[in-house]
């Protein structure tokens, strides 16, 4: 008898001790378990998805178990470069132009998680000139002017300004060309517009030309941030964890949001840009690809394939996309 209440007693000591230690174990909220580690390429001084940048720098994604790396690179050729080769598994905004020419070719290196537009209300592209230059783009006729090196642009300015020489420039330093005297106006991309508008040297002679003079002002999608689909299909559930965080982030952005990330653009490593400059920089129109219209990405592909840009306009949208387009 006195030997069964001693197997009772430790019996119960055993139990409790059991409980005792699973109750005091890590749970397994992502705050417990090692982070999963992404490094996204960005452009310094473009001024493209700063909700998820702001996202960054707040710590929604470590709070979810992503430890989110922003690396600078100056050209978007470099950006796609880094991805192939690993070295970044994914970027804020780049062209989508080469992406949908690979994926006419069934090649589908990334997916898109946002889609940004020229539209009508968000001054991100323009011509600009100096003080003294052209007052409208007709007067362009005849004379040479200056635009982004790739070929998507460069097509589309073409069409803008028929019997002009179109010249490229360097990406890094647009305006350089209109200083050099070599072109009467160049054609440029946020934050050169503000740039240029905070700078009495210049006049922006005009904003959001490619929706207004090519695509009857409506929206053109042309570019996405996107995710490596080799690292999507190999981290399935953290790329699941940062997209929803990265979408939330867009969806919720409000003044105060974007005034704070904006405040990063005056840091070296997002492009220096004057205070002035960095609080008044456009962000172009984005959505997410749910919200883009399959009407809109046709009109893009019979542009590009009109002028040679891409052979088919057939693509697969849900593997160029993380969701279905309307």
């Amino acid at each position: 008898m006195k030997n069964k209440s001693i197997i009772t007693v430790f019996i119960v000591l055993l139990v409790g001790a059991v409980s005792w230690y699973v109750y005091h174990q890590p749970t397994s909220s992502p705050l417990n378990q090692p982070s999963t580690k992404l490094v996204l390429g960005y452009r310094p001084g473009v001024a493209v998805d700063l909700a998820l940048i702001d996202a960054v720098s707040s710590g929604s994604f470590t709070s979810v178990g992503i430890d989110v790396e922003l690396k600078p690179y100056g050209r978007a050729d470099l950006i796609f470069a880094a991805i192939k080769s690993g070295e970044i598994q994914g970027s804020l905004g780049v062209p989508l132009e080469p992406l949908i020419d690979q994926a006419t070719k069934s090649f589908y290196p990334v997916k898109a998680f946002q889609v940004w537009y020229f539209d009508t209300t968000h001054a991100y592209d323009g011509f600009v000139t100096l003080a003294e230059g052209p007052k409208t783009i007709e007067e362009l006729a005849g004379k040479a002017v200056a635009s982004h090196p790739s070929k998507q642009v460069t097509y589309f300015v073409t069409k803008m300004v028929s019997g002009s020489t179109v010249k490229p420039y360097n990406p890094v330093a647009p305006l350089t060309s209109l200083d050099a005297g070599d072109v009467a106006a160049v054609y440029v991309l946020e934050p050169f517009l503000s740039i240029a508008r905070a700078n009495p040297r210049y006049r922006v002679m005009e904003s959001n030309s490619i929706s207004k003079r090519l695509f009857q002002s409506k929206r053109v999608p042309v570019a996405a941030s996107v995710l490596s689909s080799e690292w999507l299909s190999t981290h399935a559930s953290a790329g699941e964890q940062f997209i929803k965080v990265a979408q939330a982030a867009f969806a919720n952005a409000n003044n105060d949001v974007l005034a704070r990330a904006r405040t990063n653009l005056q840091k070296p490593e997002f492009g220096s840009l004057a205070p002035a400059v960095a609080q008044s920089v456009s962000e172009p129109l984005g959505s997410l690809p749910a919200d883009l219209h399959k009407s809109e990405l046709a009109d893009f592909l019979a542009s590009l394939k009109s002028g040679g840009l891409i052979q088919s306009d057939f693509i697969e949208t849900d593997k160029l996309f993380v969701s279905s387009l309307r």
